[in-house]
């Protein structure tokens, strides 16, 4: 507001200055005595330098209207009263369309008062030279023109500020939605930062993951590939005992290797349940950063809906401007000639208005390509949380059957203790030892089998984790792309 007073005060000014040159110049054409130049030229430069040092002050820049008033005014006086001439006559309704400029109804209607006493003054002083041959209806008639064209500036000028400060506050609710507007994508930013980082942090997880799940599988192929050469020892003694007599050092000896085949395999399970166990932690990290990410995105829809409802809001208020608008030029062709002002006015107002609209109307594009973008991000963030519960499930199955295979190499290794006992007796006890020995190539194979099926469950379960890890990286793919739209 400050700045449009402060510019009209430049503007006047200049006109002001403009007007002292032209006045000088009719003096001097006219042939003024030099002493009325001077004293104009005194009285108009000191209203020009009083104005420029007031409206370089806050405080005092809404006064500049008042000097400049009484310097149109002394210069009106001196031009008139240095020609007496009805032709400059004209030079009162010029001073009142210049104070005009400051749309100050006040100020109009004080001019038009000046222009009356003026009028009356010069009609009474100048009877024979200025007004010669007219009559005293002729005063009326001017007295009354003057007082019509005071009405109607008064008029126009109430009206051109109403339409100022509608539009000026209008200007200023539009300000504060863009600021919220602002502070909305800035949350969406931050947002969209935390996503990034959860999902890195993800990626790592579960890439540490993979890594154990690879190394899990290599050990159940080395424990399979044990339980084979178990199988074969067993062979071994189980040929050995038909020549018991002569091979009874042969099958000490392996029963010791069978032990301390059985002391590693037990090493090697109790190994793989406690890396079992690390997976489930991990994945119940990764289960609250899955939870935390749905939380985020159904944060970020939310978000997203309040500023579609902000929206509507810029568009419906662009809409009632522009019917305001449309309603003004109307009243301004109505009022013809005078509404000329009026109707540019209204014409910016409408203007601005659609400017707006199609602000809104391409935000609002923006942000449902967003809300898409967020909802696709949704649905792929709920197929990465169904894919980690089914490997979780996966992860239990496997740690049940490594308790189940360490609780089966415990009861081998004891078996293994008790066959060097009774190594002893193995002579006196050959048949025995026979049944013994099938029953542990049964067991055997039983355990074998067991862990191939464990080595395949974890095969699958590495394919789980890469299509998790897969999903991952689309997500991140999704959040780059949303991220894009912060330029």
């Amino acid at each position: 507001m400050n700045d449009n007073i402060s510019k009209r005060n430049k503007l006047a000014t200049r006109l002001l200055s403009v007007s002292l040159l032209f006045a000088i110049i009719s003096d001097i054409l006219n042939k003024t005595p030099i002493q009325q130049i001077v004293i104009l030229l005194v009285i108009g430069l000191t209203c020009i330098a009083l104005s420029l040092l007031m409206n370089k002050r806050e405080k005092t820049e809404a006064y500049v209207r008042y000097v400049i008033l009484i310097g149109i005014y002394v210069l009106t006086y001196f031009l008139i009263s240095s020609s007496q001439s009805i032709g400059d006559y004209i030079i009162l309704y010029f001073s009142l369309a210049f104070i005009s400029l400051y749309h100050d109804y006040k100020l109009i209607i004080l001019a038009g008062i000046v222009n009356l006493v003026f009028t009356n003054y010069f009609y009474f002083a100048f009877p024979d030279t200025m007004f010669h041959g007219l009559g005293s209806e002729v005063l009326g008639s001017f007295n009354l023109y003057l007082v019509i064209t005071s009405l109607i500036f008064a008029f126009q000028s109430k009206i051109g500020d109403d339409m100022n400060k509608d539009l000026e506050a209008s200007n200023y609710e539009s300000q504060e939605n863009n600021r919220k507007l602002e502070g909305m994508l800035d949350n969406i930013n931050r947002t969209l930062e935390v996503l990034t980082r959860v999902n890195k942090n993800l990626i790592g997880n579960i890439q540490e993951i993979e890594t154990s799940s690879v190394n899990i599988t290599n050990t159940f192929n080395e424990i399979s590939n044990q339980m084979e050469a178990q199988a074969d020892s067993e062979s071994e003694i189980n040929i050995s005992i038909n020549h018991i007599n002569d091979e009874i050092l042969a099958i000490s000896r392996g029963s010791k290797d069978m032990s301390k085949f059985s002391s590693i395999s037990v090493e090697h399970t109790t190994a793989g349940n406690n890396d079992i166990m690390l997976l489930n932690e991990e994945f119940s990290v990764v289960g609250t950063n899955i939870i935390d990410t749905v939380k985020l995105v159904e944060d970020l829809k939310a978000q997203t809906n309040q500023i579609e409802s902000i929206l509507d809001a810029i568009s419906d208020t662009a809409n009632q401007t522009s019917l305001l608008s449309l309603n003004a030029s109307i009243e301004a062709a109505r009022a013809g000639e005078e509404g000329k002002g009026f109707a540019i006015v209204a014409n910016e107002i409408s203007k601005l208005a659609h400017v707006s609209a199609q602000s809104a109307e391409e935000i609002t594009l923006i942000l449902n390509e967003i809300k898409e973008k967020v909802e696709f991000a949704s649905n792929k963030v709920g197929q990465v949380e169904e894919s980690f519960n089914s490997s979780k499930v996966v992860t239990n199955n496997v740690e049940k059957l490594f308790k189940n295979i360490d609780q089966n190499m415990v009861n081998i290794n004891s078996q293994a203790l008790d066959i060097e006992d009774k190594i002893a007796s193995l002579q006196n006890s050959s048949g025995n030892i026979v049944n013994e020995t099938m029953t542990m190539a049964s067991t055997t194979e039983e355990i074998n089998a067991s862990v191939i099926e464990v080595a395949a469950d974890a095969r699958r379960q590495d394919e789980e984790i890469e299509k998790i890890v897969s999903s991952f990286n689309e997500i991140g793919e999704i959040i780059e792309e949303l991220g894009s739209y912060k330029k």
